[in-house]
């Protein structure tokens, strides 16, 4: 089930990225 850990990491990577623009 690793894979599926790493596509929920990218999802919430993604997330925090949009909800955090670049300082």
């Amino acid at each position: 089930m690793a894979k599926d850990s790493v596509t929920i990491a990218a999802e919430i990577g993604k997330l925090v990225s949009e909800a955090q623009p670049d300082v």
